[in-house]
């Protein structure tokens, strides 16, 4: 399937329009129009289509550059057929302009507060409607609908030529590209529709104008003077760990990053790729360079059913058969990102015929906070903008190899390689002190990708502060500049290829994975911080950085190489001090660009007490315990003090100051003449400029002729997650006691419920009491020791207890991992992305339990969702139980089920449904959770999948929300 490379118009942090006058193709073909705002791209590079359609002048290509015309491509049924994919313009242009700065201004509150797929959705994505609408035109025109993608965003079509021209009033033309050699078809007019109510943003497989290729490169010319080729003297210059004296990904993790601690634990790397590989050519990789093979799993996405040259799939068994294919490109891609992070959790392969489609997909998914893409042609182009600022709207860094040819000119650029939303990575040559040892030296690349090409993006906001674009370097303050940051190419690297070991290859395709993995390891650091996202779109900070009077310390700053374009007309660029065209800023020096990227907070810390109404009575003392605790390495003083205290009563610290992480107990003194008061204390604690506080009412009371107390049977007690467990408080009474005594609880754990049984003296009569106290902890409560308060109160008469209550995690007979959803949705896969969090809450849904669920639909348009989870009950087990919160909320009226339902399967491990344990629907509406339980027990002994999934038709909208899935054993 290919899919065409498009313009269109992007904007910057903050929006800048793009000049898209002309669009570099291998064809050369090149529109005669100047881009407006607000038109939405066309099939040609720089043309416009509106609906209906209001330019008269057809797209033109230049008497110099254009092709020579080959014939028409068949008009009549059934004549060819070509895959497009037809997108709908995000919604709220402006508001996502503003939203992506302000996400990328330190200074705003809203820094890094990335969005999540459904707010994303929700704010700027198209309409059901409207998406409705085009999938119902795109079917009247004779097209065949092969995919809707999920958001509502892109409809795939397979139509004739026929049917396109008709729809489109266009003639798809062949034509002969002199330059490749190769034949291409492309509109002959710019196209236009007069009958389609909804605008289009882009049409993808109108043209085929430019060849999908990875940039790869093979070192096998001879060098001029000498009789050996580039590869040899690469590997000649350098000292590598690998045969041949060829470099390994731990070469690059040992120059780059130089350290042990940091090894992408816990986060996920996506690789971008036109085509798929066997698995099998990792693996001999390791065998041929004789080092363990890696552990870090890699899943393949096939985006829109894809089906690679690498294999295919039994339609009735499922079995993937593996076939000879060229995956020299993809296994290098792997193999770079599991050597500089070890320790990722995995990689995600996606892999598709169209660069709109797999982007779509990637930032739908939101699975993965670093991308690598070391490819380029094919549809890529403005038409995947939309899918990149999604990314850096949600926290996503995608990067890109800016090519092997040199400076750009026409026939050296190919998008992605100037895109504002995304990262570019040039390439250099490495030389390393020793084998696996620290970086030495670097000069750029002489194939490393750069420069900039007039009529593309708009020189972006972090590209224009004074230093970075010189007359040394020859970069443009007109239009964007590559690359942004880059890493070893040269030709002393491997691969592997249908078993095959392979040497002499460079390209910026290894130093982009190489650059992803080294990202991997800033988003675990920053996770070590406490962030609870990534690192995100880092070209604001890169660039701030070189600027920084600290740039030495982030980056090898390469002063030496240039890079001739590999074709006519030439354009060379060499590096300089500071920023250039052909390695950007340089290259990481070791872990100062993570701890740019991934900073560690100033030492801090919190101040915590029992803040609840503390009552003395007259001539007594009472005490609150206070807690400091630090953070990020906080290791100073801190001293207390309170405000103006009532009339008879003074306070007291013990200690009078903590160091670092402490407690102090404040007493109060009251006189036996102090008034009667209720005042509002604060208390602050103070270390150099940083100050926390804390208020309390202090509550001093007369002396009664009666008075109770009371205690816990237990000072402890201990609750396991989705479960509960008592304690007894006795409640003991005096002669005379004026009123009943109710008791009252605060200070519970997250997670934690509690009740009392009674919560008062029998009849309400002032009598000595017993009272059962029950803690319920949700499947999701967070585990750890916290000291509750349980307060009886009669009258004016207030006294306390204390429980340290702990939630401890259960026993192994509980099968699902993450079954409150509080840990992002990993091992959930979630097809497409229903994760949510309390950012969704002003949406109108809410967790269970916890901060994390699971929304399926509430669209009220046609759509299905899945998630699911690989789950063995093992054959010890006499009973399984599957419980799960499920709530329940519709639009529709009608006493009949519609198609809003969602069903609770089980999967073997081939994936198939062998059981429907239940199916809900918009008749089970009801305010609120409610919790259902189904027996497992006859899949004791058996592997396989738990999945949830759900369809919702295009009428009115049912929300199925779900939390705290647990399946027991005993």
């Amino acid at each position: 399937m290919q899919r065409s490379t498009l313009r269109s118009l992007a904007s910057l942090l903050p929006a800048a329009l793009v000049l898209a006058a002309t669009l570099p193709l291998n064809a050369q073909i090149q529109a005669a129009q100047q881009l407006t705002p607000g038109h939405i791209v066309g099939a040609l590079p720089g043309t416009l289509l509106k609906s209906p359609t209001v330019r008269t002048q057809p797209a033109l290509l230049t008497a110099a550059e254009a092709a020579p015309f080959v014939t028409r491509l068949a008009a009549t049924e059934p004549g060819q057929h070509l895959q497009l994919a037809l997108q709908l313009p995000l919604r709220n242009q402006a508001d996502l302009d503003a939203t992506l700065a302000d996400i990328y201004n330190p200074a705003s509150p809203n820094f890094h507060h990335f969005l999540t797929t459904p707010e994303f959705d929700r704010r700027f994505g198209p309409t059901p409607s409207d998406f409705a609408t085009l999938v119902d035109w795109a079917e009247r025109q004779g097209f065949t609908v092969t995919h809707k993608s999920s958001n509502n965003r892109i409809v795939d079509v397979d139509a004739s030529v026929y049917a396109i021209n008709r729809a489109f009033h266009t003639n798809i033309t062949q034509y002969h590209d002199a330059h490749l050699n190769r034949d291409f078809h492309a509109p002959a007019q710019e196209p236009s529709t007069v009958d389609l109510p909804v605008q289009l943003y882009a049409i993808a497989g109108l043209d085929d104008a430019a060849p999908k290729h990875s940039h790869l490169k093979k070192g096998d010319e001879l060098v001029e003077g000498t009789h050996q080729t580039r590869a040899q003297l690469a590997t000649s210059a350098i000292v590598g760990s690998g045969p041949g004296n060829t470099y390994l990904p731990s070469d690059m993790r040992a120059a780059y990053y130089g350290g042990t601690a940091l090894t992408g634990a816990g986060q996920t790397v996506a690789v971008y790729s036109y085509d798929g590989y066997q698995p099998s050519d990792v693996t001999a990789w390791y065998t041929h360079v004789g080092i363990p093979a890696s552990t870090v799993p890699v899943t393949t996405i096939n985006v829109n059913g894809y089906n690679s040259g690498c294999y295919s799939n039994n339609s009735t068994t499922g079995v993937v058969i593996y076939t000879t294919c060229d995956d020299t490109e993809q296994v290098l891609d792997i193999l770079q990102v599991q050597g500089m992070a070890p320790g990722l959790s995995k990689i995600l392969f996606y892999v598709g015929n169209s660069a709109t489609d797999i982007v779509n997909q990637i930032a739908s998914d939101n699975l993965a906070p670093v991308i690598t893409s070391s490819w380029g042609g094919g549809d890529f182009g403005p038409t995947c903008d939309p899918a990149f600022q999604q990314m850096a709207l949600q926290g996503q860094t995608y990067l890109n190899a800016t090519g092997d040819s040199g400076g750009f000119n026409a026939s050296t650029y190919d998008a992605p390689s100037l895109d504002p939303y995304i990262v570019q990575v040039g390439g250099t040559d490495l030389i390393t002190t020793v084998k696996a040892g620290p970086w030495k030296s670097e000069t750029g690349w002489a194939d490393s990708g750069g420069g900039f090409y007039a009529g593309t993006y708009a020189i972006p906001s972090w590209q224009q502060a004074t230093g970075i674009i010189t007359t040394t370097n020859k970069g443009s303050t007109t239009y964007r500049n590559a690359p942004d940051i880059a890493a070893e190419a040269n030709f002393d690297n491997t691969s592997e290829d249908n078993g095959a070991f392979e040497t002499g290859y460079g390209g910026t395709s290894y130093a982009t994975p190489r650059m992803a993995g080294y990202l991997a390891l800033a988003n675990q650091q920053a996770y070590s911080y406490g962030a609870t996202t990534g690192v995100g779109f880092i070209n604001p900070s890169l660039y701030t950085a070189g600027l920084s009077a600290t740039a030495s310390t982030v980056y090898h700053d390469i002063t030496s190489g240039s890079n001739k374009s590999s074709s006519t007309p030439y354009v060379t660029y060499t590096a300089t001090a500071g920023y250039d065209l052909v390695t950007g800023w340089g290259s990481p020096n070791t872990t100062g660009l993570i701890n740019v990227l991934a900073p560690q907070p100033p030492p801090n810390f919190t101040f915590t007490g029992d803040t609840s109404a503390l009552t003395i009575v007259r001539g007594s003392t009472g005490s609150s315990v206070l807690t400091v605790t630090g953070t990020n390495g906080f290791t100073a003083a801190t001293t207390f003090s309170t405000s103006t205290l009532p009339t008879g009563v003074t306070g007291a610290f013990s200690p009078v100051s903590t160091t670092g992480s402490g407690t102090t107990t404040l007493t109060f003194t009251t006189d036996p003449t102090s008034p009667i008061s209720t005042t509002p204390i604060t208390i602050t604690a103070t270390s150099g400029t940083l100050t926390q506080t804390l208020s309390i009412n202090l509550i001093v009371d007369k002396r009664t002729d009666s008075d109770f107390s009371l205690a816990a049977t237990s000072a402890t007690t201990s609750v396991t997650q989705g479960a509960t467990n008592t304690n007894t408080v006795n409640v003991t009474v005096g002669n005379s006691l004026l009123a009943p005594v109710n008791l009252t609880i605060s200070n519970l754990p997250t997670g934690v419920t509690a009740s009392f049984n009674p919560t008062t003296n029998s009849s309400g009569q002032a009598a000595s009491f017993s009272s059962t106290l029950t803690f319920t902890a949700s499947a999701s409560a967070a585990v750890g020791s916290t000291t509750v308060v349980v307060t009886g109160t009669s009258n004016n008469l207030v006294h306390t207890t204390t429980v340290v209550v702990t939630v401890v995690a259960p026993p192994s007979n509980q099968l699902i991992v993450n079954p409150g959803f509080e840990n992002g949705s990993a091992p959930w896969y979630t097809t497409p992305s229903v994760y949510c969090t309390q950012a969704c809450v002003p949406y109108g849904e809410s967790p269970h339990s916890g901060v994390g669920f699971i929304w399926f639909g509430g669209y009220g348009a046609a759509n299905t969702s899945t998630i699911y989870q690989a789950i063995a009950i093992p054959s010890s087990a006499t009973t399984a139980t599957l419980n799960f919160y499920l709530h329940i909320d519709t639009a529709e009226t009608t006493t009949t089920a519609k198609n809003d339902t969602m069903k609770v399967q089980i999967l073997n491990s081939a994936g198939t449904v062998v059981a429907t344990l239940a199916t809900y629907s918009n008749l089970n509406a009801a305010t609120g959770y409610a919790l259902y339980t189904l027996d497992v027990s006859q899949y004791i002994g058996t592997s396989g999948f738990l999945q949830f999934t759900y369809t919702e038709n295009a009428s009115l909208q049912t929300s199925f929300v779900l939390d705290d899935v647990t399946v027991t054993i005993q």
